[in-house]
């Protein structure tokens, strides 16, 4: 990674694909997505959209041999309105999803994790007839959102 890649992280700039290569480690199951992911779920409007990103599922994880069931680990970067980065970690085997933002709590940004919680949601079951699915609401309890407002602090806030 270049020092003008690793630069991608201050505000107003967009991740190089070098960042996301650094991070992924198909071996040990851990997987970044581009940060235009957010962008093509939320595309017509800020309503969840999953056919938006089919495509893009397929073309992200046909490294991994049973596709995002194959991950123990994945990162999601959020860039907001060009000013500000925040970004979620998804940990499977214990059910988690966390929203990082050194600028703190915003209730905003709670879309997010729900956002990605729904994703799951879908991606776990979209070769399932959508009768035969467990309910969304019932199946998303298990996986908790936790909103860390400071990375350097110990401190979490759970919804």
């Amino acid at each position: 990674m270049t020092q003008q890649e690793f630069a991608s992280l201050r505000e107003g700039t967009w991740l190089y694909d070098a960042l996301k290569a650094f991070i992924k480690d198909t071996e040990r199951g851990v997987h970044c997505f581009g940060s235009g992911f957010f962008k093509l779920i939320e595309a017509r409007s800020v309503v969840y959209n999953y056919e938006s990103v089919r495509a893009f599922m397929l073309r992200q994880l046909n490294d991994y041999e049973d596709g995002i069931a194959s991950l123990k680990q994945l990162f999601v970067p959020i860039n907001i309105s060009n000013t500000h980065w925040i970004f979620l970690r998804v940990i499977f085997d214990i059910k988690r999803i966390e929203l990082y933002d050194a600028k703190g709590k915003n209730p905003f940004n709670r879309r997010y994790m729900e956002t990605m919680r729904h994703f799951l949601y879908d991606e776990f079951h979209r070769d399932i007839p959508q009768e035969e699915r467990p309910q969304y609401n019932e199946w998303s309890r298990e996986l908790s959102l936790i909103h860390i407002s400071e990375p350097t602090r110990q401190e979490a806030i759970s919804y």
